[in-house]
């Protein structure tokens, strides 16, 4: 079987950001209701949105921030109110993932 030559490393383009108080803070980590600010700031408890995009498709959830974010590098908690929502469907940027499913054992020529 001839094979098409396949990308053998791939690492996602991932962002994460909330979005509260009508600003976008850039996340540097989360986890099940909690993530961590990559810059202190001050955010008020309330509604916000958690936004996770992966190689181009952005996903978000609205959240309530369950108290206000002070600037001393504590973490953010939330709980999910709803989500998550896509706003477009997956772009494979490898064209030939689909043969490295369908072919797993197929090694380049």
């Amino acid at each position: 079987m001839q094979c098409e030559p396949i990308q053998e490393r791939y690492s996602a383009e991932v962002r994460l950001e909330l979005i509260a108080a009508g600003q976008v803070f850039d996340l540097a980590k989360s986890g099940p209701g909690y993530a961590y600010l990559r810059n202190p700031a001050e955010i008020p408890a309330g509604h916000a949105v958690f936004v996770m995009t992966i190689d181009g498709r952005r996903h978000k959830w609205d959240v309530r921030l369950t108290r206000d974010v002070v600037p001393i590098g504590e973490k953010i908690e939330f709980q999910v109110i709803s989500g998550p929502e896509s706003d477009k469907p997956i772009e494979f940027e490898a064209p030939n993932v689909k043969q490295l499913l369908l072919f797993p054992d197929c090694k380049p020529a």
